[in-house]
């Protein structure tokens, strides 16, 4: 008999279901990805076996949702707006929020309250499709909602961690699930889902545009062990790190992130080396490679052995480069001490298309993968943004936008549009660089302080109290918004 037929929360009232966390630690490991099973169900027959349950309620009607105060330049007039659960993550992790945005379908993929997964249409929020994952309800734990776009299309994966409870001896357990569905679908029809079962395991997700992982949160910004799954055809692939750059002494080595090269494997040098801050020693190096198709190694700027990955897109991947490391087991931190060169590689050969160099008193702490929330490019492709950088690729330049510590503060970017406008949120958090802010319905601090830049002005803008700013923006120029407690979609407002 099944046993997930009585799921229901630890103790007494339900808790909100709260978005999943990845984050890197700074303990260095060796991670050694194993053999891993996943038990996946891609019939179609029955809607237990496809992971989905009875059809969703209604979502609100399109241009329902007037009122969120946005940036100027979208129409506030008209738009789409809906409640969704509080975001819950922890002050400081990456994290996914509950919303994700389909550039290939051009649709927006979000969790509702009522633990369905919808896709509406950018601007108006018009309901392409709903689909509502078995068991997705208030009594999951963690759930976390990616777009990850393959040769088959783009697919919506959720993941969710849910307790059963056995009808045979009461036991309880903690079930871990990866739902995927494709988003490009006839409006209104029913998807056909595939669900992998992981099991009494706690996993954490781990997604960029062109790939999802899953596995044990590992150290060194790493999954130990790991598996990558291929959302269209489900097939399941362990992967091992890499760290054959490592050309002195020895490395750990751990899996970060899938890119469309291959799987980033981020490295550390542990022997041979100062590895405490003497300066009995060279510096010890850190890296990566992707793949089988290059390593750090090979484009080293001279004199900077530290190499961070920060996060990639479907062509690109952005690194931090420094000079040396205090001690061994500290993150690199973007601070007043050194230069970091913040670099964006060619991600199918690692050339260098941009850099810039930047200080922050700050002393924000880097990991590998820790900005891959805020790394992205805009609608057309021309600028890039990630951290506290915005790069115009054409042109192969970019702009710090970190804070000076007296009359200028970091922003946290969020989106970038095909003019070069930068959105994002003023940094008061400690939290890893690159890394998104927590949406709190109620914070005793006040709302965010967002702003926006101007890259072609070199201009920045404070923007008045509770504006919010958008992040992500459509190919029509839409802007996607969220708040503790709600999401809406605007239109670019007339010209």
């Amino acid at each position: 008999m099944d046993d997930r037929t009585n799921q229901r929360p630890h103790g007494g009232s339900p808790p909100r279901r709260r978005v999943l966390l990845w984050m890197a630690s700074v303990v260095v490991a060796t991670v050694v990805a194993t053999g891993i099973v996943l038990d996946v169900n891609g019939s179609d027959e029955d809607s237990d076996e496809r992971g989905q349950s009875a059809s969703p309620s209604a979502a609100p009607a399109p241009g329902s949702g007037t009122g969120l105060p946005v940036v100027g330049g979208f129409d506030a007039r008209s738009g789409w707006r809906t409640p969704v659960d509080p975001d819950t993550r922890a002050s400081g992790d990456p994290g996914f929020p509950q919303v994700a945005f389909a550039p290939r379908s051009q649709a927006v993929v979000y969790l509702d309250k009522d633990g369905a997964v919808r896709a509406v249409r950018p601007g108006d929020g018009r309901e392409l499709w709903a689909w509502a994952p078995s068991g997705l309800s208030d009594y999951t734990f963690n759930a976390a909602v990616a777009v990850v776009d393959t040769s088959g299309g783009d697919y919506a994966v959720v993941l969710s961690r849910q307790e059963s409870v056995s009808v045979t001896d009461g036991s309880r357990k903690v079930l871990t699930f990866v739902d995927v569905a494709p988003v490009a679908r006839p409006e209104g029809s029913t998807p056909l889902t595939r669900r992998f079962a992981l099991g009494d395991v706690d996993w954490t997700m781990v997604a960029t545009p062109d790939g999802v992982m899953l596995g044990r949160t590992g150290r060194y910004g790493g999954l130990s062990p790991a598996v990558l799954i291929n959302p269209a055809t489900g097939v399941q692939t362990p992967v091992e790190p890499r760290s054959t750059a490592c050309s002195q002494g020895t490395c750990e080595a751990s899996t970060v992130l899938p890119t469309a090269r291959g799987v980033l494997t981020a490295w550390q040098q542990s022997s041979g080396c100062d590895q405490y801050g003497y300066g009995t020693g060279p510096t010890c190096a850190s890296g990566w490679e992707v793949g089988t198709s290059w390593s750090s190694a090979s484009v080293a700027p001279y004199g900077l052995p530290v190499g961070v990955p920060l996060g990639v897109t479907s062509q690109y991947l952005v690194a931090a480069w420094q000079a040396s490391t205090l001690h061994l087991t500290d993150y690199p931190r973007v601070d007043n001490t050194q230069n970091t060169v913040f670099a964006v590689h060619d991600l199918a050969t690692g050339a260098v298309v941009a850099q810039i160099t930047c200080r922050s008193p700050e002393g924000m702490p880097m990991s590998p993968g820790s900005a891959q929330p805020s790394t992205r490019t805009s609608p057309s492709g021309r600028y890039l943004v990630s951290g506290q950088t915005v790069f115009d690729l054409q042109t192969r330049t970019g702009r710090c936008l970190t804070g000076d510590g007296t009359t200028r503060r970091g922003i946290d970017v969020w989106s970038v549009d095909d003019h070069g406008i930068v959105y994002g949120t003023i940094r008061r958090d400690r939290i890893p660089y690159g890394a998104l802010p927590v949406l709190l319905p109620e914070d005793a601090r006040g709302p965010e302080q967002t702003a926006r830049f101007d890259l072609a002005r070199d201009q920045v803008e404070l923007l008045p109290a509770g504006t919010l700013v958008p992040l992500a923006l459509a190919a029509d120029g839409s802007g996607v918004f969220r708040t503790g407690s709600e999401l809406g979609t605007y239109p670019k407002a007339p010209e």
